[in-house]
């Protein structure tokens, strides 16, 4: 009996632990904003998956008047501890990248490192704005450091 009411318990802590997504990223987020400085829209969608095992994101972009087509991408993220995920991009360019992702509660902040050498490296601050939209800046990795080359704001579309 002992050993079921700690497997209960631990059951619990795994679930309460590692399977709450912050409820402001969840939904369909349709964005605008700039690409490499000219005019870009931007869809997401944030879910969680098979009750909290991952978090899913789905995501494009498209630079308004241009000939190169949309950027489009699915990601998942398995929690690691409470406010970390771990997960990888697929995207339209038929690259595979590893993402390292960290919530901060106190700023309503998702901060995203991704890439390799071998791909391209950046990193992705999402934040949540007081009247309820999410503000996002991309950035790439280059020889003296970070270089921002999209920024969006989105509003929640459902």
């Amino acid at each position: 009996m002992k050993k079921l009411g700690l497997i209960s318990i631990f059951s619990l802590f795994f679930y309460f632990s590692y399977s709450q997504s912050p409820e402001w990223i969840l939904g369909n987020w349709e964005g605008e904003g700039s690409l490499f400085n000219q005019p870009a829209n931007f869809q997401m969608t944030w879910s969680d998956q098979w009750e909290g095992k991952f978090l899913k994101l789905e995501f494009s972009n498209k630079i308004i008047d241009s000939q190169y087509p949309k950027f489009e991408v699915e990601a998942y993220y398995q929690p690691i501890d409470g406010n970390r995920y771990k997960g990888y991009w697929f995207d339209s360019r038929g690259w595979f990248v590893e993402v390292g992702s960290k919530f901060n509660t106190e700023t309503n902040t998702l901060t995203s490192v991704w890439g390799s050498p071998e791909t391209e490296q950046g990193k992705s601050i999402y934040q949540l704005q007081p009247d309820g939209t999410i503000a996002v800046e991309d950035y790439v990795l280059r020889s003296n450091g970070y270089e921002l080359f999209g920024k969006a704001t989105y509003q929640k579309s459902e």
